[in-house]
């Protein structure tokens, strides 16, 4: 809406003498009036349009370089994340190569990190193992047959891998370093850790001989990798063949 022109009474005709001015002059006086006004409203309106241009114009370009700027943050985190998937699955992940191409020598931790961990943590036998020198090979150390349960091996099957089934710990690697069963039965003949339920205690060097029994290896009570103490294993192991938890053999079936 254009400004409001006031005619005021200071623009009204004057008198000239104690009169009005003539009927012509005063025309012309009001048609200046009415130009000067016009011009000035027509000034208001061209600086207002330049103004509200102006303002638009800064709006989109504040606009278009808010949107560039967001475009720009957007591309680098997306390539950042990107980057750090494809570390951290080069990280975890063996290569094909190396699975295939697997060797005596080859890193265990590749695909057994659970384990690979454990040599680490003093908790753990393994880590006690470790701290002494000792590495994956010197306990497992049948090379022929740990080629063949690697054949197709991959690190999602490795995880799945909680129980040596057809490999296992030669005795000799044990007993090299800890001495000979009789040696190891006379520490032990005072432990306490095999008693079953009815309180008969076995010493877990000295077995009973029988045919179950023969099969019975170091590594049997004696878990490697875990936290779990060998007073835990080692009932474990009994029980899974003593399921009533009785020692004394033909007490389960009549």
């Amino acid at each position: 809406m254009g400004r409001q022109v006031d005619i005021s009474a200071s623009r009204r005709p004057k008198d000239i003498g104690g009169g009005m001015l003539p009927i012509g002059a005063e025309r012309a006086r009001l048609r200046l009036v009415r130009a000067q006004s016009q011009g000035e409203d027509l000034a208001w309106r061209t600086r207002g349009g330049t103004n509200l241009k102006s303002l638009q114009s800064k709006t989109l370009i504040s606009c278009v370089a808010i949107g560039l700027l967001a475009a720009t943050c957007l591309a680098a985190c997306g390539g950042q994340r990107e980057s750090e998937s494809q570390q951290s699955a080069a990280n975890e992940a063996p290569s094909a190569a190396s699975i295939s191409a697997w060797s005596y020598a080859d890193d265990c931790s590749l695909c057994h990190a659970a384990e690979s961990n454990s040599l680490t943590d003093p908790a753990c036998l393994a880590g006690i193992h470790a701290a002494n020198g000792n590495t994956c090979q010197t306990c497992h150390a049948d090379e022929s047959d740990l080629a063949v349960v690697h054949e197709g091996a991959n690190a999602e099957k490795a995880q799945k891998v909680t129980k040596l089934r057809k490999t296992g710990i030669k005795q000799d690697a044990c007993l090299g370093c800890h001495g000979s069963y009789d040696d190891l039965a006379a520490k032990t003949a005072d432990s306490t850790v095999l008693t079953d339920s009815e309180g008969k205690t076995v010493n877990p060097h000295a077995l009973p001989a029988n045919e179950d029994h023969s099969e019975t290896t170091c590594a049997s009570c004696h878990v490697m990798h875990t936290k779990k103490s060998v007073s835990e294993t080692a009932p474990e192991y009994c029980i899974s063949c003593h399921h009533a938890n009785v020692y004394a053999c033909h007490t389960c079936h009549d």
